[in-house]
């Protein structure tokens, strides 16, 4: 309703649709589709819970986040880590620090070191016993492609080379990154260890459902 039609009087007549933020179209020179992603484009807003990451996260202020929720359709089509990796995005991950909040149990620490608050980046990343997992799986991915990726926590979170199209070049990163969230996950939740020796062995009992993770098996 707040859209305004402009019809410019030129030699040639043409219908302009001028958006609110001063976004012009040209009706005649556009087909249906250009105008609904022009439309969606106006509405998109950054979710609540992207705009909470951006105060562990500056850069997230700087960059299209829309490929940080396109990155975990494309680079895996197991539902589980797709799942996992949508709660991760909307905060809703039951970490030890929601929980608390929502009066769930009575601490926030850590289930693992029993040191700190269990945050998602805390829980994934910045945890003692889960440090040594990406260590390892860098390892792993620097010896089979000749490369020299460092993981930061960001890539942890949001996908390796969610700042732009990289990912596309790092689709099976991403997908061992996806895994071994997976992993970490189901320990917290199970209460069991996180070792190397552990990962192989979950990762194993899971190739057997899942070819695409028979390479991963073979490398770790």
């Amino acid at each position: 309703n707040n859209i305004p039609l402009n019809a410019n009087d030129q030699e040639t007549s043409q219908l302009v649709i001028q958006l609110r933020d001063n976004t012009k179209i040209e009706i005649q020179t556009s087909t249906s589709k250009d105008v609904y992603n022009k439309l969606v484009e106006l509405q998109f807003q950054n979710p609540k819970a992207m705009v909470k990451f951006s105060l562990t996260f500056p850069i997230l202020n700087n960059i299209d986040l829309r490929n940080i929720y396109l990155l975990p359709r494309v680079c895996t089509t197991n539902n589980f880590l797709k799942d996992m990796q949508f709660q991760i995005l909307y905060r809703y991950i039951p970490t030890n620090y929601l929980l608390r909040k929502m009066n769930k149990i009575d601490s926030m620490r850590c289930s693992f070191c029993h040191l700190h608050i269990e945050s998602i980046p805390h829980l994934f990343f910045h945890c003692v016993h889960v440090r040594g997992l990406w260590a390892h799986a860098q390892n792993v991915v620097n010896n089979l492609n000749s490369t020299q990726i460092k993981l930061k926590c960001e890539d942890v979170i949001f996908g390796y080379g969610f700042q732009g199209k990289e990912w596309l070049k790092n689709k099976f990163l991403n997908n061992v990154i996806l895994y071994v969230k997976y992993f970490i996950y189901n320990c917290r939740l199970n209460g069991n260890e996180v070792s190397r020796e552990s990962l192989k062995r979950w990762v194993g009992n899971r190739a057997i459902l899942d070819t695409s993770i028979d390479v991963l098996y073979g490398i770790l």
